[in-house]
């Protein structure tokens, strides 16, 4: 609280047979820790463990799928079948060990193949991500907050504009900038997409 964080703690959940339960007795057993202060990630191990994440989201925590085993769409659909509160899940990328374009990919994938409405997906990547955080700056286009967006094409979702920070990043899919550290490097960059 005095550095105006969020305060919350990630945890990594493994594929133990106790699942969820260490959270969900830190709750039981101490009813000064908030569930809203736990936030899991890796959930889809596992049937079991998914259903155990609805219900701690129910209590007030926000869970968390990752895109590494790249069957989000899914999860997803076993995540709302189940009761899962749209507005407690997040997707992440896990990008230490995969790219951050499949966070992409997969959102692609929940819209154009398993036609889920862009709408229902993209709050688990903007909104509640920035709930969770308490980014109170970020998740939404509202006047006087960050105005970070990505323009995509409607029929493919491809990435056609960026703005970021005040800056146009992309446009009509190509670089609009360079970074200025590269301006006296030998660094060799390639981008997906670069022509």
């Amino acid at each position: 609280m005095l550095a105006k964080k969020a305060g919350v703690t990630h945890f990594h959940v493994g594929k133990g047979e106790e699942r969820l339960k260490p959270l969900t007795n830190l709750l039981d057993q101490f009813n000064v820790i908030k569930p809203e202060w736990l936030y899991p990630t890796h959930i889809t191990r596992s049937q079991e463990l998914m259903l155990e994440a609805i219900e701690l989201a129910k209590r007030g925590s926000f869970v968390d799928i990752d895109t590494v085993d790249e069957e989000l769409p899914e999860w997803f659909k076993f995540y709302l079948d189940n009761g899962g509160l749209p507005e407690k899940l997040t997707v992440s990328t896990d990008a230490s060990i995969t790219s951050p374009h499949n966070l992409l990919t997969q959102i692609r994938a929940c819209v154009l193949e398993h036609k889920f409405p862009l709408e229902q997906i993209l709050p688990c990547v903007t909104l509640n991500t920035a709930k969770v955080l308490q980014l109170e700056e970020k998740g939404k286009l509202v006047e006087g907050k960050d105005a970070d967006v990505l323009v995509l094409r409607k029929e493919n979702l491809e990435i056609k504009d960026v703005v970021s920070g005040g800056r146009r990043l992309m446009k009509s899919g190509k670089l609009a900038f360079k970074e200025k550290f590269l301006e006296e490097s030998n660094r060799h960059i390639k981008l997906d997409g670069e022509k």
